[in-house]
């Protein structure tokens, strides 16, 4: 079935002046100049970027950030949400919103018909998880989305349980080869801070182990 087709694609029009830029969390001290450069380069180089943190850390703000700076480009973009919260002023994209009768992952698998170029997840907290790193996967770079965890390391942890709602193993090696960065928020009295960026190189299947490096 083809849940594209019930679904409104929607033309939101957001005023720049009030858009949110990466440089905005530099400037209000949330990001360091050094970490400004890092993300900014992983979006320039098409990395599959996941923002990670606790409840109120900032991780929707911070990727409509990823998604100011994305929506310079020409890229199709194509957004999959629960709930309305992301903000996109491409000149090319497509917004999708689950329904009763449509999941999220319904929306990932029909996702790949609307030919994007960057597929962006307001959130993964169920069995969606598998479908967004196989699309991650097969050539749909740029992409980005949030998960709630306690550090950056735990991410991976945390999306091993939610693939394995679906699978008989936890697939590592996909998680492995789907997520690029992982940039790690946490509230900080009544502000927010970047506290990791971690690079995901490889998953060593002999060890048990993931291959990282930060990258701050």
């Amino acid at each position: 079935m083809n849940f594209l087709q019930d679904q409104d694609v929607n033309e939101i029009i957001v005023n720049p002046d009030t858009r949110i830029w990466v440089d905005t969390f530099s400037k209000g001290r949330v990001l360091t100049a050094r970490q400004r450069e890092i993300i900014l380069g992983a979006i320039r180089d098409r990395k599959n970027i996941i923002a990670a943190g606790g409840t109120k850390s900032g991780k929707t703000t911070f990727l409509n950030a990823i998604l100011a700076e994305i929506s310079r480009s020409d890229d199709r973009i194509v957004m999959l949400e629960d709930t309305r919260k992301l903000k996109c002023a491409a000149r090319n994209y497509l917004s999708l919103k689950v329904t009763e009768n449509c999941s999220m992952s319904d929306l990932l698998r029909d996702t790949l018909r609307a030919t994007p170029d960057r597929i962006v997840v307001g959130e993964v907290r169920g069995d969606e998880a598998l479908a967004l790193l196989d699309a991650w996967n097969t050539g749909h770079d740029g992409g980005c989305s949030t998960v709630h965890s306690s550090s950056a390391m735990l991410t991976l942890r945390r999306l091993e349980q939610l693939v394995s709602r679906v699978s008989v193993t936890p697939q590592q090696e996909t998680i492995a080869g789907a997520v690029d960065v992982i940039v790690y928020l946490r509230r900080k009295g009544t502000g927010r801070v970047v506290e990791e960026i971690l690079s995901i190189d490889d998953y060593d299947g002999e060890k048990g182990r993931y291959i990282t490096h930060p990258l701050q």
